[in-house]
């Protein structure tokens, strides 16, 4: 959590963690999962009298009695493995990444062994923008996009969050809230 990063009488107004769905490496990982069934059903089709036995097990993954096989069921095999290599990534990924909105500032945290802590002031905030394409509508997922004032600093992404325009609403609260503070230097 993000409890160990709050200054005294910060709170957490919004907090929220990315939907895998969201990710562009779980969906690499479902293609290659698809595209490995679909080639081993050629296989099975094109091949009727290949035997599919337990005995044959090895031939699936590559390994044969003269070395490796390199025929069709080892390339839907590796497919497969390399499939869920990606969707064990997206997950980790999303997984160690966490957006808060607090009473004062925009903290993105991320990372599994070496954490990468970024806070945004609300002072800093130019624009805040919800983007939501087709494949995003259908997931109900967006991407939040925060410009900076300053142009020479990159504008900062937000993907896959669950629910984008309440956390665009929480972004927008705090930056009136503080605009409307340094405007008359009391709360």
């Amino acid at each position: 959590m993000l409890n160990d990063l709050l200054l005294q009488d910060e709170k957490i107004v919004n907090s929220t963690r990315l939907s895998v769905l969201g990710d562009e490496s779980f969906w690499i990982g479902i293609v290659l999962i698809v595209a490995s069934v679909v080639a081993f059903g050629l296989v099975s089709v094109l091949v009727p009298d290949y035997d599919y036995s337990f005995s044959q097990l090895f031939g699936f993954v590559g390994v044969g009695l003269g070395g490796f096989f390199f025929g069709l069921p080892a390339l839907s095999t590796t497919m497969e493995i390399a499939g869920l290599i990606y969707l064990l990534y997206a997950e980790f990924k999303t997984y160690f990444k966490e957006y808060a909105v607090t009473n004062f500032r925009v903290i993105i945290r991320s990372g599994a062994i070496r954490k990468n802590t970024d806070i945004i002031l609300p002072n800093k905030i130019g624009d805040v923008s919800v983007e939501i394409g087709i494949i995003n509508r259908l997931l109900h997922l967006g991407r939040i996009v925060i410009r900076q004032d300053d142009p020479s600093r990159s504008s900062i992404t937000l993907n896959g969050l669950k629910e984008p325009y309440k956390f665009q609403a929480d972004v927008l609260k705090l930056i009136n809230r503080q605009s409307y503070q340094n405007r008359n230097g009391s709360k």
